[in-house]
């Protein structure tokens, strides 16, 4: 039975796999791999490990990162957002309520900010750009934003959505998007941006 800090290294490993494809993995169209091959790879650095360890992994991830089925006698496991790796199928919902959610905001980090303002936000390397439903601590927020991110840019839902930018909500709650045909949300759709710390206080958005 792996310990706590050997559940965080095989998190982050299981990060490598099911988000990023690694050893050469060959995800279904909804992202899922089989645990029995997610277990071979992983006993390559963690001996040992076992289908409970991987069932205690997901079920205490408080940010719902996983999700495992059981189809034909097998468990399947899947990691819920965050791929670089292309999946067609991944059970997202597009929202096509603009009011949805009252926020739609994106965490990041000062020293980010001066690309930011002047080319939008990239999805980069990943298939998507994520955004949460409020901060942390904030009621139904599970995931979305790193914990230590300094600025937050808040989205103007309805105007993106108007502007033909499409999202999608997660089985987890976070907020996903390609971004428009360049992976690129332009600040024209942003409704506000603050800085958390040293002080708070509201950046000013070149929306132009």
């Amino acid at each position: 039975m792996a310990s706590f800090y050997g559940d965080v290294a095989i998190s982050k490993e299981l990060v490598r796999i099911l988000r990023h494809g690694k050893y050469g993995v060959k995800l279904d169209t909804e992202g899922f791999l089989s645990v029995d091959e997610v277990l071979h790879l992983l006993g390559r650095t963690f001996q040992n490990t076992s289908l409970q360890d991987i069932q205690r992994i997901v079920n205490s991830d408080n940010k719902k990162r996983y999700e495992l089925k059981h189809v034909d006698s097998k468990w399947m496991i899947k990691a819920t957002q965050g791929h670089t790796v292309k999946v067609t199928g991944l059970g997202l919902t597009e929202i096509t309520d603009p009011n949805k959610y009252k926020v739609v905001a994106h965490g990041t980090y000062s020293r980010n900010w001066s690309n930011i303002q002047k080319y939008g936000l990239s999805r980069m390397r990943r298939t998507h750009i994520h955004f949460a439903i409020g901060l942390h601590g904030d009621q139904g927020v599970i995931s979305g934003m790193p914990h230590s991110c300094d600025v937050v840019i808040y989205i103007d839902l309805p105007l993106a959505l108007q502007g033909g930018i499409k999202f999608y909500e997660s089985s987890n709650k976070v907020i996903l998007s390609e971004g428009d045909s360049d992976g690129l949300i332009y600040p024209k759709y942003f409704k506000k941006v603050v800085q958390l710390r040293p002080f708070y206080k509201e950046l000013t958005v070149n929306a132009s």
